[in-house]
């Protein structure tokens, strides 16, 4: 059976069950001694589309695009689902709905995608994000019209492909990152690139890096998108001694809802109440046994982290210190070769004025 027959199959028989026999007449001219095998025959194939429909891997779903009166694809609705079409996209009891009923966030480009297939009669295979889906979710589909055009019906095969998308964009990010932080010979100005790009990426209101040096923080730049940039020298305390524990610890701080958190205190809540920070994520840098470094990021409203975004802040972390570090050395570095050649041109003059007095 091919793949068109297949679809048609799962569309007749495998969701809707056996399809409605209908004998006798001008449609079947065969001995009606065999119907009973013919009839059983049917079932045997009902069975096995329905059992590979049931436990397919991929999402699938039918649906029907509706369009408006200028032939815009405006949503579309349900017809079938196999049990992972829940599973991957969180929609519930979809049957019979519209994805603007379940969803009114969806993205125009899912219109324009299904209904493109739907006017040219021509499959189609795609990657595409469902922001407001459980969270955010890419998907790998491939889209079939199917039955008469005037039906307007497409089979749709998905996958969830986001955690794949996920490491792509990490990926992607760390090189720009390693690039951008291999051509800068400035601490602070590692640092500053560093928030810049970390903040612009995850989409968060603030990011920084500070250092640590003695009882205080010293932040020189901050990213800042919807909350004012937050530099200067900061003492311990004004952290909260619960955070500074944790970090003395090496402990990564991770806050989804600062109003509510049960491990910040009533005093640290007031502070970033008054900072407007709904959710944070703080990893220290401690290096042979001491606090020496800090990143953080903030969300002015609460933001339920992924455990890739925790992830990539620490992996950022470390990369800025070690860019710190190295620019650092290499800062010191000249320094020591500029001493060392001021150094040389002074021998070499004391040398000569002691050629000349010999004279």
């Amino acid at each position: 059976m091919n793949s068109d027959d297949f679809l048609q199959h799962t569309r007749e028989s495998a969701v809707n069950g056996q399809r409605e026999q209908q004998l006798g007449g001008e449609n079947y001219r065969f001995n009606m001694g065999q119907v009973p095998i013919q009839i059983e025959a049917k079932q045997n194939t009902t069975n096995k589309y329905l059992t590979l429909f049931n436990n397919m891997e991929q999402g699938f779903c039918i649906i029907e695009v509706l369009f408006d009166d200028a032939g815009t694809a405006i949503d579309y609705r349900f017809l079938e689902t196999n049990p992972v079409f829940e599973k991957q996209t969180g929609l519930q009891n979809a049957i019979g709905k519209t994805i603007k009923e379940l969803e009114p966030g969806q993205e125009e480009h899912w219109f324009q995608i299904y209904g493109d297939v739907v006017k040219t009669g021509k499959s189609v295979h795609f990657e595409n994000e469902a922001s407001n889906l459980i969270g955010g979710v890419w998907y790998e589909v491939f889209a079939v019209p199917i039955d008469k055009p005037e039906k307007k019906q497409v089979a749709v095969f998905f996958n969830d492909i986001t955690e794949r998308k996920k490491a792509e964009d990490r990926h992607a990010f760390l090189i720009k990152l390693n690039e951008a932080l291999r051509q800068i010979g400035d601490a602070v100005q590692v640092q500053a690139v560093a928030a810049d790009l970390l903040g612009e990426h995850l989409k968060a209101n603030q990011s920084h890096y500070g250092e640590v040096v003695g009882d205080y923080v010293y932040i020189n730049h901050s990213y800042g998108d919807g909350l004012p940039a937050m530099t200067g020298k900061f003492r311990h305390q004004d952290f909260g001694e619960c955070m500074v524990d944790g970090y003395c610890a090496g402990k990564v701080q991770v806050s989804y809802d600062t109003t509510t958190d049960p491990v910040i205190s009533g005093a640290e809540r007031a502070v970033l109440a008054l900072a407007n920070k709904g959710a944070y994520i703080a990893v220290p840098l401690v290096k042979k046994g001491e606090w020496v470094a800090i990143l953080a990021v903030h969300n002015i409203k609460p933001r339920r982290w992924k455990q890739s975004e925790i992830d990539l802040v620490q992996e950022v972390a470390e990369r800025t210190w070690e860019a710190v570090e190295r620019a650092k050395a290499e800062e010191l570095l000249t320094r020591e070769l500029e001493d060392t050649k001021k150094l040389q041109q002074f021998s070499n003059r004391v040398i000569e004025e002691n050629n000349i007095e010999a004279l």
